[in-house]
């Protein structure tokens, strides 16, 4: 399989192949005047007053970024602009978000790269690719898959850090996570390896130190090849200077100097969003602050981390939003339910997928 999507409600993710969230708004989305709406089975547009601007056509809509969203049209994925404008034949079998004019598209089985006018600038020739819509930067490397072996090349297709390795992650705080001979470490652009190649597993950099496993154990190093001791028996990335560790089966967390902030008493634990954090006590779900005190708990049977002050929980079979003030703002009545982005968040009801706003309206009618 070539693309792993996120599902909902999964606790955590520790990879993804190509980083689009295929039904789901990209953080770059900040258009309230471009809201997907669904009429049936059909797929348009509308504004926050539900004005259609462009009627319904399609038959899903992968993502809005902006004043262009990829949608599916006679079965395969094309653009379309906030005018109505289709900016690319419809002849993809996936796409991702444009970031800095760039976006990865599939074709024939095959990825590669095309900019706003359409043009396949890298035509598709990669087995997979690793293109996060989120922290691009077009002076960045992009990692790729070619013949069973992994590199980097530029936006120029010249391959710059050899396609050999059996694993890259993408290149965060400027070094990159690598396997070679089945053991994991750290290259640089230049592709010197940095941090030597002696770990089961490594991760990406997130706030200076990246977590590590060899034999069972997990750890953490920093930039420097300096390591907090691979003696946990599970591991988060650091958010917020904070990151969740396990010993046996309880979860806590320690700091950069691997010092213990929040001891170890939880079934499961989030990485900090922000200053909250979401933990799991019995059977009890708790918000906690990144002081070790509660924010909110309650019975939820599942729940999301907060964003744009909304989280979504499950209650009684189905789900809703619950505020930062532990109140239920929008009612438990969604089979499903992604978080709040930009404003907008994705729901399933009855079967079927729309969009609501903070305030609960629904995009669609039947």
């Amino acid at each position: 399989m070539d693309l792993k999507i996120p599902q909902p409600h999964m606790n955590y993710i520790s990879s993804i192949f190509v980083f689009i969230f295929c039904s789901l708004l990209t953080n770059a989305q900040d258009n309230l005047d471009f809201i997907p709406h669904r009429n049936g089975d059909k797929w348009g547009f509308c504004t926050s007053e539900k004005k259609i601007i462009v009627s319904w056509k399609y038959e899903k809509v992968a993502f809005v970024s902006d004043t262009i969203a990829g949608v599916k049209y006679r079965g395969k994925w094309g653009y379309v602009t906030q005018s109505g404008r289709e900016l690319v034949p419809f002849q993809y079998e996936r796409l991702t978000p444009f970031v800095k004019g760039v976006a990865a598209v599939k074709r024939n089985g095959k990825w590669g790269f095309i900019d706003k006018k359409g043009k396949e600038f890298i035509r598709p020739e990669y087995h997979q690719v690793q293109f996060d819509p989120q922290v691009f930067d077009s002076r960045k490397l992009i990692p790729v898959k070619f013949e069973g072996k992994w590199g980097f090349i530029n936006l120029k297709n010249q391959e710059i850090v050899p396609i050999e390795y059996e694993m890259v992650y993408p290149f965060k705080e400027g070094l990159a996570a690598a396997k070679f001979e089945n053991q994991w470490g750290y290259i640089d652009q230049h592709d010197s390896k940095i941090i030597r190649f002696v770990y089961d597993f490594a991760g990406s950099y997130s706030e200076g130190m990246a977590r590590v496993s060899r034999q069972g154990k997990w750890g953490y190093v920093n930039l420097r090849g300096e390591a907090i001791p691979l003696g946990y028996d599970g591991a988060r990335n650091f958010t917020n200077g904070l990151a969740a560790v396990a010993i046996g089966e309880e979860w806590g967390y320690i700091d950069k100097g691997g010092d213990w902030q929040i001891k170890c008493q939880y079934v499961e634990a989030e990485p900090f969003n922000g200053e909250i954090a979401k933990v799991r006590l019995k059977k009890k779900i708790i918000y906690l602050k990144n002081d070790g005190n509660s924010l909110i708990a309650g019975k939820y049977e599942e729940a999301e981390n907060f964003n744009e002050q909304l989280a979504a929980v499950k209650l009684g079979g189905y789900w809703g939003f619950l505020s930062a003030q532990g109140r239920i703002a929008i009612p438990c009545i969604y089979d499903e339910a992604y978080s709040f982005k930009n404003g907008l968040a994705k729901v399933k009801r009855n079967g079927k997928w729309g969009f609501i706003n903070k305030e609960g309206t629904e995009y669609w009618q039947e």
